[in-house]
């Protein structure tokens, strides 16, 4: 009875200080730290712009990436159309290799106060 009641009461509060982001509340520059797939750290940097578009740039070390499109909000959600992106082909001495990037991406929001937007896999804070 007591573990459902402090569950009930976890919910409760998680829904007073998180809310769902909208598009507008999402405009503008928003830097921080997302984990990859294997773990590694990478410097984020995403622009929403008010007319759906965005641009986006990670760098981990030596490696930078860019990618851009549009963007759609849903309650807990982002979803990214990829339009384009750089680099474009992996180059070592003895040849290059084309990346295959992914048509698009879905982020889902653990919170959002429109200061700090979190994700299972790091967190951005509004710059600007």
């Amino acid at each position: 009875m007591l573990a459902s009641l402090m569950k009930a009461l976890v919910v409760l509060v998680f829904l007073l200080v998180s809310r769902a982001a909208s598009a507008e509340e999402l405009t503008g520059i928003w830097r921080g730290i997302m984990m990859t797939p294997w773990g590694q750290a990478m410097n984020i940097e995403v622009i929403f712009m008010p007319n759906a578009h965005y641009t986006s740039a990670a760098s981990m070390n030596e490696l930078m990436t860019r990618h851009w499109g549009h963007y759609s909000v849903g309650q807990n959600w982002i979803h990214f159309d990829l339009q384009g992106w750089n680099p474009t082909e992996y180059c070592v001495p003895a040849g290059c290799t084309r990346l295959a990037w992914p048509q698009s991406e879905t982020w889902s929001i653990v919170y959002f106060d429109g200061q700090i937007l979190r994700t299972p896999n790091g967190e951005l804070h509004r710059a600007q």
